[in-house]
């Protein structure tokens, strides 16, 4: 995609922005748009405004602490606030999953079962507005679990794939 057209893009993007701020998939296309035009500045407004509205994952919030650390200077103690404002504000972001407590404390007390994981994967996938950097984790957790069941020689692992 040449410049101009990413810029058409990224124009497009704002304006859909605008009526859905809590889309992650939209974010996620400004985020992909904006590191297309190689404009550091321009992502890192992209990238602030997803942890502003969803909760996001570390790809997000590293080049986020990068750029304050970067940008501060952590020999004033104003500057060392600064960044742990935003570590602070990334840790927030990451326990912001409250919700989900119920089925993480379901699955660590069924000791990680493939069944559990299915239940928790299939409540997520029901929810009206599902969260796919969520999903996303369950799945790579599933894969996980199995893939260890498999080489530890239990049985149904295979099937559970």
């Amino acid at each position: 995609m040449d410049e101009s057209a990413a810029i058409d893009a990224l124009a497009d993007t704002f304006t859909k922005l605008s009526t859905n701020s809590c889309s992650v998939d939209l974010h996620a296309q400004h985020i992909r748009l904006a590191n297309s035009l190689e404009d550091k500045d321009q992502l890192l407004v992209a990238l602030e405004m997803a942890t502003n509205y969803v909760a996001t994952p570390d790809d997000v919030w590293l080049p986020i602490i990068g750029a304050k650390v970067t940008a501060s200077d952590l020999d004033t103690p104003e500057g060392v606030l600064e960044v742990l404002a935003v570590y602070s504000k990334a840790e927030e972001d990451y326990m912001s999953y409250v919700k989900r407590a119920a089925s993480e404390t379901a699955l660590a007390a069924a000791g990680h079962l493939l069944n559990e994981y299915a239940t928790y994967i299939a409540a997520e996938r029901r929810r009206k507005d599902p969260d796919y950097f969520i999903l996303c984790g369950l799945y790579e957790r599933a894969l996980a679990e199995v893939s260890k069941r498999q080489f530890t020689g239990k049985v149904g692992a295979e099937r559970a794939l």
